[in-house]
């Protein structure tokens, strides 16, 4: 094994860093609609421009708690050098590696993106823009998560960027009552994000016509939802979903007329609003409780059970639905093309269920559809990013470039199985299918034994087969009368190479 200083110093492994002034001014003023926005740089990334926290949408305080968002109003001049809070959430230590944890403040007033983008690229120069969406549960997570910031990433490449969201969690997000017109504002607020980034980004260097939604555990299950409540207006080229598909999560199904979800009823009950009050003004009460109030709830709710709840989409027929499967054979989706992948540590019986078996069913679903579709599987076992091997989460600081930063060197292999990764998600940003075609990597054809591409398994990435593990998923999902290979070559045919 060569040590890590050869790593290091190999031209082929590790971009060679060039001693470059930070730069004042100039490309980090950036004028939008709303207003100036002042962001910053750093020694540690000298060629990229951050711009942190941006507002896409009004504080959802007051009347608008649980309501839509409203776009942001003009700001005039906006300091853009660092993070604000997170949204109000439930913990602040759910993994036991801290750097996956998120850092800083909660408050409401949280609904704002954050722009890794490099120097000198603003227009007519534009590039590939990643959104990601984070996981948590549709409970926990935001934009300041150490291992989740990808400011190396966009060192290396100068040729991509990346936007970040927060966007409302838990009960906040998540509110069902007879008396709200829509119940999952937390995933609207991810759709008023995009538009804010279709609007704007060109401004930063971003090519809005090359806009990958990209999100991982909860954030893959929003991306997983997003194709079927936008059909007809997906304002993304494609998607990219790290484990988690619209079949992980038990959606809540629709609530009946003059019902209301029973975790908004405890979390009033907790608030001290009525059960005897109607539905409109049990809303109105809860509206009135103080964030802090509302911020020990959220605390308790993880050390009592009688209070524990677990708010995520339900069922309204506008942006989630029932039957997805149904929804893809009858072709009310957006045929946009899609990675769908999971980290071999997922094989396991219960873990399988939520995250390979899904996401088995939904490249199934989208094949029978003759949407395009890639898949892969996470290998990686570094110690220095995770003592458990390829769990959950652990793709992610091979992808932010953030895995050498905090815990220990890393071995050559981590660096090239990370460049592997941010070379496939990047072609597939410039180019849609073609570019992971360039990438030898084939689109999902379960004859051919799935064509899943492997990563970090002994090599960087390789061709592999996960059709054993899949055994335990049940019947494959409905086809069509010809063959897999047959609808690869369609695909081809059809012009849908993204």
């Amino acid at each position: 094994m060569r040590s890590f200083l050869s790593i290091l110093l190999s031209a082929s492994l590790f971009p060679i860093i060039k001693c470059v002034s930070i730069r004042a001014g100039g490309d980090l003023d950036v004028q939008i609609a709303n207003g100036v926005v002042h962001g910053t740089s750093d020694k540690v990334t000298p060629s990229v421009r951050q711009f942190l926290s941006i507002p896409y949408a009004q504080p959802p305080l007051g009347n608008l708690r649980f309501a839509p968002p409203l776009k942001a109003k003009p700001f005039g001049s906006l300091d853009a050098k660092a993070f604000g809070p997170a949204c109000l959430q439930t913990t602040n230590s759910s993994y036991p590696v801290d750097e996956f944890n998120i850092k800083g403040r909660f408050a409401e007033d949280c609904l704002s993106l954050s722009i890794w983008t490099p120097f000198g690229k603003s227009k007519p120069d534009k590039l590939p823009v990643f959104i990601f969406v984070h996981g948590g549960g549709f409970n926990s997570g935001g934009q300041n998560t150490p291992y989740q910031i990808p400011a190396q990433w966009v060192e290396r490449t100068k040729g991509h960027v990346v936007v970040t969201i927060n966007y409302r969690l838990t009960l906040l997000g998540f509110a069902v009552s007879s008396a709200l017109d829509e119940i999952n504002v937390g995933l609207l607020d991810q759709r008023l994000a995009i538009e804010w980034v279709r609007d704007n980004i060109a401004e930063f260097g971003g090519d809005p016509s090359h806009i990958v939604l990209w999100g991982q555990s909860a954030g893959a299950i929003s991306v997983a939802y997003y194709p079927y409540s936008y059909p007809d207006d997906p304002i993304v080229s494609a998607l990219i979903t790290d484990s988690g598909t619209e079949g992980s999560l038990p959606i809540k199904p629709k609530p009946k007329a003059g019902e209301e979800d029973k975790d908004f009823k405890t979390a009033a009950k907790y608030f001290g609003c009525a059960d005897s009050l109607t539905p409109t003004a049990r809303l109105e009460c809860v509206r009135n409780v103080p964030e802090d109030k509302v911020s020990k709830w959220l605390d308790v709710t993880l050390a009592d059970s009688s209070q524990l709840t677990y708010p995520r989409p339900t069922v309204d027929d506008k942006i989630i639905f029932a039957d997805y499967a149904d929804l893809t054979k009858k072709g009310r989706v957006a045929k946009i093309p899609a990675i769908i992948g999971t980290n071999s540590g997922e094989r396991l019986p219960l873990l399988s269920s939520l995250f390979l078996c899904p996401s088995w069913r939904t490249a199934n679903n989208r094949l029978a559809a003759k949407i395009p579709t890639f898949r892969y599987e996470y290998h990686g076992d570094f110690k220095n990013i995770s003592p458990f091997g390829a769990q959950h989460l652990m793709e992610l600081p091979l992808l932010f470039g953030t895995h050498p930063l905090f815990r220990g060197n890393s071995t050559e292999l981590e660096w090239r199985t990370s460049y592997a990764m941010q070379d496939a998600w990047l072609a597939f940003a410039k180019d849609g299918v073609n570019g992971l075609r360039g990438q030898g990597w084939r689109l999902y054809d379960r004859s051919l034994g799935g064509n899943v591409r492997f990563f970090g398994n002994g090599v960087p990435a390789k061709d592999g087969d996960t059709t054993v593990n899949e055994l335990l998923c049940g019947p494959a999902a409905a086809q069509n009368d010809v063959g897999d290979a047959q609808l690869a070559r369609d695909l081809l045919a059809e012009g849908l190479e993204g």
